[in-house]
């Protein structure tokens, strides 16, 4: 095993080696003299055995601290003081992002990007600089497994010497109220961390720390808490790559962090470390044969987190076996019956005012739905109620579209990261011209344009035939009230198809409208869509009638967009509170996936600002607590809010 994993590793090295293009950062003078053509890569496993391939030369840690200081502020000042200064969202935006802060909290939004980071370096910059290199050593050494640490002396000059913006980002967070201890000393902190000197190595034995449930491979030390590391997974995975993070997610599907040096460090829950260093930079300033290398690897290996096909994906059945729902288990039915009791006493949101027949639907419904892969169901509430599925079919259309056409063909016309911007702006990604994913309004009108025929019969039975094989049994009708809302109140989404039509993503802009509104109009409830949302977490297999009705291939990415763009400029902090692939509908209603375990369907109306379901939020936040179904869940059992531990 060990002998295949570096025979990888080696394949993966010599394909990235090839690549020449990209330059090194050069906006800091010690790193644009490093010799371009360095390069090497190490794995450390979680039972501490080392794998290195290339020549291990010594680099800074620079953006690559970020996870470790956010990890450690959460441990050392609590959650809840962390926040208070930093948010948890994805941004669309570079890593330096001059004006990065809420616009209604005035906090950065999240601790990956420089503001974010320097807020919370601020945490620590108490104290003389002699205490705060202490810090530092205490801090970093426990994750490298060795000290003393050392500090690149000339990169730490140029940085405090050359960087304005980060000295206007400070600043700007001063004047917000969002940095403690004063300027100065937060940007000493930073460029301290930033300049702090290792090897692949050590870069590998760091990441294996946080992939071993936050205890050091090689000292056995634990380093850090189960619930903190759960957070710093999430967060890493949503924005470690900046506006890069949703392709690096699509494509490699594991927490990453990258610097300006050259290095990237991703994150194999509960199997390996990975770092790699090579100083020629892409235009969003990652490591490009790093990306190289962790995307082959990735493949050869298998440990995208949402690539069921090794346990799930069966060759497609000749025979169809169609078999019963089964009573969900004590553990399930107790876990939904809490989950529902507190999700009723949320009273926040109200109903959707966006079309018109939304906005007179009972606010106190609340419905719930589970389906196992195995095909156990349970409810609560009126999991019959009808529903108009609304954006929550996006996810469903989008894998179609991937049956259809492919991965390769579907993404020429749209980008997989997330935009920052509510679901319905006018606007498309200013680089590409392109919708940011399949997931917001543009996206999928763009998806709903591949689709479509001339002959509206054939759009409708495509939809509904595609969605009917997914769960196997259930709801699947065309709300027409729903329908003829859609069409009357449809002026911005004709906005968008008009821009899609101008850059020429859509050929047949009624017809693409007219799928569009069809499938915001089926009518639904909480069983069928639980039963689609089992067939997503069955890596493409129907529970009920054990057929491969998708190719496995195809829900990886689905569940991809789904965790990093399915509640659109509140999908961060969805990932933060839930962890589940999700997607919210102004109708009240959410789909989410547990993958390789099970399905979720909720449908209560009243909605916050985002468009997301309020008591589904709470719902499914309880449920992934409880059943333990987060894609990042501590192997260790801990308590939700920690004490804070001391610190130096």
């Amino acid at each position: 095993m060990l002998n295949d994993l570096k025979r990888r590793l080696e394949q993966a090295f010599a394909e990235a080696e090839s690549r020449q293009d990209g330059d090194n950062a050069q906006y800091i003078p010690a790193l644009a003299e490093v010799d371009p053509n360095l390069f090497c890569a190490c794995i450390c496993t979680t039972d501490g055995t080392m794998i290195t391939v290339g020549e291990d030369e010594p680099f800074t840690l620079q953006s690559m601290s970020k996870p470790f200081l956010y990890a450690e502020a959460l441990a050392c000042f609590g959650i809840e003081k962390v926040h208070q200064i930093v948010a948890v969202e994805p941004t669309g935006k570079p890593f330096d992002a001059l004006i990065d802060v809420e616009s209604g909290s005035k906090r950065p939004h999240n601790p990956m990007i420089n503001a974010g980071a320097i807020a919370v370096a601020a945490l620590f910059a108490e104290g003389s600089e002699r205490e705060q290199v202490r810090r530092l050593d205490h801090l970093f050494s426990r994750y490298m497994g060795r000290k003393p640490i050392t500090f690149d002396t000339r990169v730490y000059l140029n940085e405090r010497d050359t960087a304005f913006g980060n000295r206007a980002l400070a600043h700007l967070l001063n004047h917000f109220g969002m940095l403690r201890g004063g300027v100065e000393a937060a940007l000493d902190f930073y460029f301290k961390a930033c300049s702090l000197q290792l090897q692949c190595r050590d870069l590998a034995v760091m990441a294996g720390t946080l992939a071993n449930g936050g205890r050091n491979p090689i000292t056995g030390q634990k380093v850090l808490r189960g619930r903190y590391l759960r957070d710093t997974l999430t967060v890493t995975g949503t924005c470690g790559l900046y506006d890069y993070s949703g392709r690096f997610w699509f494509d490699v599907g594991v927490p990453a962090k990258s610097g300006v040096s050259g290095g990237i460090f991703a994150v194999v829950p509960g199997r390996m470390g990975i770092a790699v260093y090579s100083p020629r930079l892409d235009s969003n300033g990652n490591s490009v044969r790093g990306l190289s290398l962790l995307k082959s690897l990735s493949q050869s290996c298998r440990f995208h987190m949402f690539d069921l096909a090794p346990k799930y994906a069966a060759k497609p059945s000749t025979v169809t076996v169609k078999r019963p729902p089964r009573a969900a288990s004590q553990v399930h039915e107790w876990a939904l019956q809490r989950a529902f009791d507190i999700a009723l006493c949320n009273r926040a949101g109200a109903n959707s005012s966006f079309t018109p027949d939304l906005q007179h639907i009972a606010s106190d419904s609340l419905a719930v739905s589970l389906c196992t892969v195995d095909g156990e169901e349970a409810h609560r509430g009126l999991s019959d109620q009808g529903f108009s599925l609304q954006a929550a079919a996006t996810p469903l259309t989008y894998l179609m579209a991937l049956e259809r056409f492919g991965i390769d063909a579907v993404h020429r016309k749209i980008g997989v990261e997330p935009s920052g911007n509510p679901f319905h702006t006018v606007q498309l990604d200013p680089k590409t011209n392109q919708p940011h994913n399949p997931l917001n309004n543009a996206g999928a009108m763009t998806v709903a344009d591949m689709l479509s025929s001339q002959d509206s019969a054939q759009r409708l039975h495509l939809l509904q035939d595609g969605l009917k094989r997914l769960c196997g049994r259930g709801l699947c009708d065309i709300d027409l009230p729903a329908l003829a809302a859609e069409r009357t109140a449809g002026d911005r989404n004709r906005a968008i198809a008009c821009l899609l039509k101008k850059f020429g993503l859509i050929d047949h802009l009624e017809a693409a409208l007219e799928f569009y509104f069809l499938q915001n109009s089926v009518r639904t409830n909480t069983a069928t869509l639980a039963r689609m949302a089992a067939t997503l977490a069955a890596g493409g297999r129907n529970p009920f009638t054990q057929t491969q009705v998708v190719q496995a291939q195809h829900v990886a990415p689905v569940l991809t967009v789904m965790s990093t763009c399915g509640m659109h400029d509140g999908s961060g902090q969805f990932a933060y509170d839930v962890g589940l692939p999700a997607k919210s509908a102004v109708s009240g209603a959410i789909i989410a996936v547990a993958p390789g375990r099970m399905g979720l369907a909720v449908y209560a109306p009243p909605i916050d600002p985002y468009g997301t379901s309020e008591r589904g939020k709470t719902l499914l936040a309880t449920l992934a607590r409880d059943l333990g179904l987060r894609i990042f869940t501590s192997p260790i059992q801990e308590p939700d809010d920690p004490e804070p531990r001391p610190w130096l």
